[in-house]
C-alpha cells in the first residue's frame, strides 16, 4: 500500500469522530444541529477538494441521490410544505450521501479493512455495555445515563425516562435500544465480511468468529425481535455458503443464547412480565403492527405520489379517521396509528417520495446487491428489519451508509482493478472477494 497523504488521516480521524457522535452522542447539539452533523460536512467537503474521481465513481449513488432529492423537493412543494422542513429533508439525505462519499474515499485510500474495523471499534464496546445493562449491572446503566446526561435535549430526556430510568430494553451507549440495533446489525455485516476473507486467505478466523458472537448477543440483549431475526438469518446464510460445517454449530449456539436470555431475564426483578418480549408476539408492539400496516398502505393508495418531507402516519390519523377515509376495515379498539408512526421503512419512503420514489429505491438497492452474494444476503437481512422500522436505506439510518460504501467500493473500484490488470498479490483473481491491499 502506497504511503498516505496527511490528509487522508485528518479525513479518517473526523470520520471516526462522527460515528463516535452518532452513536454514543447523537443528541449533542451546537447552534441547533447535531455535532455529529459537522463532522460529516467537514469530511464530506476534504474528500471533494482530494479530487473529484471520488465522486464521480460512485455513479449509481449520483443518479439515485439526486433524482430522489429532486423528487422530495418537487413533491413537497406541491403539497405545501414548509421551507424548513424541506431543508431539513434535504439535509439528511446530502449527510447520506457524505457518509458514503468519505466511506467510499477511505477505501480507496486505506483498503478494505478500515470501514469494517472503524464501525466494530464503536458498536463492540456498546454491544458488551448492553449485554451488561440486560445482566441486571447498574454500573451500565450509569453509563447510559451519563452520556444521556450530557446531551441535555428534549428527545434525550423523554427517551431516558421511558427506557432508561426503567431498565427497559438495554440500549447499550445509545440513547435506546432500536439505533443500537441499527448499528449493531451494520457490525454483524462487517465482522462476517472480515470473517469471509480470513477464511478465503486461509488466515485465523476466530477474532471474527469472536466478534461476530458478541456482537449478535449485543442484539439479544436489545430485545429488538427483527434486528435478531435478521442477525439470526445473515450469520445462517453465510456459514451456509462459505463453511457449511460451522452452520448446525452456529444454529445450536443461537438456539442456547435465546432461551438463555429468556430464562435469565425472566428471573430478573427489574422485569414485570413473566418472560421477556424476545420470544412473546403478544404484546402491544406486535400486535398493533398489522394496524399500521393497513393504515400505511391506505395512506399510499390515497396519494401514491407521496406527501413531502416531514410526513408523519401519526400526526394525521386523527382527521384522516374521524372523516371516514379509511379503505379497510379496523377493530375499535385498533389505536395504534394515532399514538406511533407506520413502523416499516418501505411504507415511509413511500409516503415522502410517492411510488416513484420507491421505484428509484428499488432500482438502488437491486444494483447493490449483485455485487457480490453477501452483499446480497446482507441487503436480505438488513430489509427485513427494516420492514419494521422506521428509518433505512436513504431514510436517516447512517450505520448502514458505511456498508453502502464498501459495496460501491467493490462496485467500482476493486472490479475495475480486476478488469484492468492480472492477478497479482494486491489483485488476487482467485478470490471471490480481490480486494486492494
Amino acid at each position: 500500500m502506497s504511503q498516505k497523504q496527511p490528509m487522508a488521516y485528518i479525513i479518517l480521524i473526523a470520520f471516526f469522530i462522527h460515528l463516535v457522535f452518532l452513536s454514543y452522542l447523537n443528541n449533542f447539539n451546537v447552534a441547533g444541529l447535531p455535532l455529529r452533523s459537522f463532522f460529516v460536512i467537514f469530511c464530506g467537503g476534504l474528500v471533494l477538494l482530494q479530487g473529484s474521481s471520488y465522486v464521480t465513481d460512485l455513479k449509481l449513488l449520483n443518479i439515485s441521490y439526486a433524482l430522489l432529492s429532486m423528487l422530495g423537493l418537487l413533491v413537497s412543494v406541491i403539497n405545501q410544505i414548509d421551507n424548513g422542513v424541506i431543508f431539513a429533508g434535504l439535509f439528511r439525505l446530502l449527510q447520506s450521501y457524505l457518509v458514503i462519499v468519505s466511506g467510499y474515499y477511505l477505501l480507496v485510500n486505506f483498503g478494505y479493512k478500515v470501514i469494517p474495523y472503524t464501525v466494530l471499534a464503536v458498536a463492540v464496546p456498546s454491544a458488551v455495555v448492553g449485554i451488561l445493562q440486560a445482566m441486571g449491572m447498574d454500573f451500565a446503566w450509569q453509563i447510559r445515563e451519563m452520556l444521556g446526561a450530557v446531551q441535555n435535549t428534549a428527545i434525550s430526556h423523554e427517551i431516558t425516562e421511558v427506557f432508561v430510568n426503567n431498565r427497559s430494553r438495554p440500549p447499550g451507549l445509545l440513547l435506546f435500544a432500536i439505533p443500537q440495533t441499527y448499528l449493531l446489525l451494520t457490525a454483524l455485516a462487517m465482522s462476517l465480511f472480515l470473517y469471509i476473507r480470513a477464511y478465503e486467505r486461509g488466515e485465523d478466523t476466530h477474532t471474527f468468529l469472536f466478534l461476530t458472537t458478541v456482537v449478535f448477543v449485543g442484539c439479544v440483549s436489545s430485545e429488538t425481535r427483527s434486528a435478531i431475526g435478521a442477525a439470526a438469518i445473515l450469520i445462517l446464510l453465510t456459514f451456509w455458503r462459505v463453511n457449511f460445517t460451522l452452520l448446525a454449530g452456529a444454529g445450536i449456539a443461537m438456539t442456547m443464547v435465546l432461551m438463555g436470555s429468556q430464562i435469565y431475564s425472566a428471573q430478573l426483578p427489574v422485569k414485570t412480565d413473566a418472560e421477556t418480549r424476545v420470544l412473546s408476539f403478544t404484546d402491544d408492539s406486535a400486535k398493533g403492527r398489522m394496524t399500521l400496516y393497513k393504515y400505511g398502505t391506505e395512506l399510499v393508495l390515497q396519494s401514491p405520489l407521496g406527501y413531502g418531507y416531514g410526513f408523519n402516519s401519526k400526526e394525521v390519523a386523527p382527521e384522516y379517521f374521524s372523516n371516514e377515509k379509511n379503505i379497510f376495515e379496523y377493530a375499535p379498539t385498533a389505536k395504534v396509528q394515532y399514538l406511533t408512526e407506520v413502523h416499516n421503512a418501505l411504507l415511509n419512503i413511500t409516503h415522502i417520495y410517492g411510488v416513484i420514489g420507491l421505484a428509484i429505491f428499488v432500482i438502488f438497492v437491486y444494483q447493490l446487491s449483485v455485487v457480490r452474494w453477501f452483499f446480497t444476503f446482507v441487503l436480505v437481512g438488513y430489509l427485513l428489519n427494516a420492514f419494521f422500522h422506521n428509518n433505512g436505506i436513504m431514510l436517516g439510518d447512517l450505520y448502514f451508509d458505511f456498508f453502502i460504501s464498501m459495496i460501491l467500493y467493490y462496485k467500482y473500484y476493486v472490479n475495475r482493478l480486476i478488469e484492468c490488470q492480472p492477478a497479482t498479490p494486491k489483485v488476487d483473481h482467485s478470490l471471490k472477494y480481490a480486494v486492494h491491499m
